[in-house]
């Protein structure tokens, strides 16, 4: 193996293992989470699958895209603290890496099946700074960050686009936004991490808010604003 493949491999949130099990070392495991991937066949087959299609990502952009390399890894990092809030739950974890997997290799295939097959009727994916729900019938519903319908894609490869009226503005010139509150408990801040929490909400199915919930508890108001921002910059992708 080349030094600077190596060296790269290294540096990335997953290290090269030969193995057949996940891309980690089971006799190092020491989390709920990394003890469940161990000790179920199919989780550990979904992680090594999902740390190739990552290192393959990360080794491909490093030396062209550096800034895309980087901002990768910062996902990756926040994907896995996403997933470890599965705890040893195995179909948490299996949803969790079958949605990575998707997101890192849009045509990927679970089962002879794609992964809305798998999940139900429909589910939720991350394209292109986009929310799209695929459903059972084959169409795609487009929305975007914010949760507004933008769209529709049918099975034949046709999108409607769906538009939305312009708002007139008053003669009197747009209304200056609110100065940023020095204070942590400021209700305007507070108002922000409603909205905030709506556009996350929108983007996550419902069972994932309560332990997108759980990475934030106890951290100070303006830090949860911070990385509902970051996380659905993320999610957005």
């Amino acid at each position: 193996m080349r030094p600077w493949i190596l060296a790269l491999l290294i540096a990335s949130p997953f290290a090269a293992t030969a193995q057949t099990g996940p891309s980690f070392d089971c006799a190092r495991a020491q989390t709920p989470t990394e003890i469940s991937v161990c000790r179920h066949d199919d989780l550990a087959q979904l992680d090594q699958r999902m740390a190739d299609l990552y290192v393959d990502e990360f080794t491909f952009l490093e030396p062209r895209q550096p800034g895309e390399a980087r901002a990768l890894r910062a996902e990756q990092l926040l994907w896995q603290r996403w997933r470890n809030t599965c705890a040893d739950e195995r179909n948490c974890l299996a949803r969790r890496y079958k949605e990575r997997i998707v997101d890192l290799d849009p045509f990927a295939l679970f089962d002879d099946d794609r992964i809305t097959a798998a999940d139900g009727p429909s589910a939720l994916r991350l394209r292109d700074g986009r929310l799209e729900r695929v459903n059972a019938d084959g169409t795609v519903d487009i929305f975007s960050p914010e949760g507004r319908l933008i769209g529709i894609r049918f099975p034949s490869g046709e999108t409607q686009t769906i538009t939305v009226s312009a708002i007139e503005v008053s003669p009197d010139g747009p209304i200056a936004p609110p100065p940023l509150p020095p204070a942590v408990d400021d209700p305007w801040l507070m108002d922000l991490e409603l909205d905030l929490l709506g556009v996350v909400h929108g983007i996550l199915p419902p069972e994932d808010h309560p332990g997108y919930s759980a990475l934030h508890d106890g951290l100070p108001t303006p830090t949860r604003v911070e990385r509902h921002i970051s996380s659905i910059g993320i999610l957005s992708r």
